[in-house]
């Protein structure tokens, strides 16, 4: 054979040795890739094994805690009571070990025991700083720190909670808003409004369109005396939220925890709801003690008394027509009678329904049967309990038969209309 005469082997053998593929230099069409293989595979179970033979406490750790978790998910309150002892046991069998920690944490989180839940967060972090904290609602890698942080929060302790929140700023991307919210919610517990305002913005700033972080700098701006700017503020979060569901949702964490009534009570003042906010800022005076907002808070408590007189904000519906300004002052003129039926359970917000039909010719006026709502109710009138606190059930029921008994003396004005159209007139009432 010459020395230009090559094989196809040694052709193919030439162009490996250049680092080509073969199979292109020859025309042939490539093979796909071959699969990734964990070469460590084998080893990774036999170490698991051997891990398991010389540390069976381990396994026995493993499950409790598997155990434990499956049963906080349930969320029952018997589910949980066993949770905590799997947990407690886990810890005794393996007190090195971060994960049991972690799920006490959050077990007391649950439980509204803000207090162990840092210092169980923070015993899981001193064993394992870097831990990666499954089936939280944040990414593994930092979730356990968030957790630690928004617990010393909700138990008062904000220093600390604002230095582990601001580690987080350069690396919890995801949730941003979210600890802006947090540090802002932290600053205003300690008084530093400037601080609160400037998170709170910067939170608005990412995430322009959140009513939460709305409100948030609305309560912000009205604690610091810039009455036209909260008004701003809030009535911007009020157009995208106009009932303040998000105020309302199960899931919303406060900090601290009577945050909630401050923020609600301004919310319904700014939508113009007296009773909701005088109810909101009633219960804030009673849960929050002598604040640094306390007299920020009794301000709007007033406001809102002056406004939560029966029929102002009346509401009509239905096809007949009416004058409701005569309406409003006729059923402010009952407003005495109706407090009275107030005082056996002050902390009350009910709503009145007063039904008027245009008679048929030749037929006595008539009313809805959907009008009434329990055997004590008088025809046409409907009394419903929007709110309340812990009252004893004779005592609703007393508040209820009262209010109806006054409701339906109110001389209310004749609606006009075709015959067989109505009016009804809603309005609420609360202790004032």
């Amino acid at each position: 054979m010459g020395p230009l005469t090559w094989s196809r082997g040694a052709a193919a053998g030439a162009l490996l040795a250049l680092g080509l593929a073969a199979p292109l230099a020859l025309g042939q069409p490539a093979s796909p890739p071959p699969p990734d293989v964990d070469y460590d595979d084998h080893r990774d179970a036999r170490s698991g094994f051997w891990e398991r033979a010389l540390d069976p406490a381990s396994e026995k750790y493993d499950g409790l805690v598997e155990r434990a978790v499956v049963l906080l998910r349930e969320g029952d309150r018997e589910s949980m009571a066993q949770a905590g002892q799997l947990l407690a046991e886990a810890v005794r069998s393996s007190p090195d070990r971060p994960l049991a920690y972690l799920w006490q944490g959050r077990l007391a989180d649950r439980t509204g025991d803000f207090a162990t839940c840092a210092q169980s967060l923070a015993k899981a972090l001193d064993l394992d700083p870097d831990m990666d904290a499954p089936g939280g609602s944040e990414p593994n890698e930092w979730a356990a720190e968030y957790e630690l942080a928004v617990c010393r929060a909700r138990a008062g302790k904000f220093e600390p909670a604002i230095e582990g929140l601001r580690r987080l700023l350069g690396r919890a991307q995801s949730q941003q808003v979210a600890i802006y919210q947090r540090l802002g919610e932290c600053y205003m517990a300690l008084g530093r409004l400037d601080e609160a305002i400037e998170s709170f913005r910067q939170g608005l700033r990412i995430s322009p369109y959140s009513s939460e972080l709305g409100f948030a700098l609305a309560v912000a701006h009205d604690r610091d005396e810039d009455a036209a700017q909260a008004r701003e503020v809030l009535a911007q979060a009020l157009t995208r939220d106009p009932r303040a569901s998000s105020l309302t949702a199960a899931s919303r964490i406060w900090v601290p925890p009577q945050e909630a009534h401050y923020y609600l009570g301004l919310a319904y003042l700014g939508a113009e709801d007296w009773s909701r906010s005088l109810l909101h800022f009633r219960r804030y005076l009673a849960m929050a003690g002598e604040t640094s907002w306390t007299r920020r808070a009794r301000a709007r408590y007033e406001e809102a008394l002056a406004g939560a007189i029966a029929g102002r904000g009346l509401e009509i519906k239905g096809s007949a027509t009416l004058d409701q300004a005569r309406a409003a002052a006729l059923i402010g003129r009952s407003d005495g009678a109706l407090q009275a039926c107030l005082r056996k359970a002050p902390d009350l917000l009910l709503r009145v329904s007063i039904t008027k039909v245009i008679p048929s010719k030749g037929k006595a006026p008539a009313v809805a049967a959907a009008t009434t709502s329990t055997a004590t109710s008088q025809p046409g009138v409907r009394v419903l309990v929007q709110e309340q606190s812990d009252a004893r059930v004779e005592d609703v029921r007393a508040v209820v038969t009262c209010t109806e008994s006054v409701a339906r003396k109110i001389p209310v004005p004749r609606p006009t209309g075709a015959p067989g159209t109505y009016a009804t007139f809603e309005f609420e009432v609360i202790a004032r």
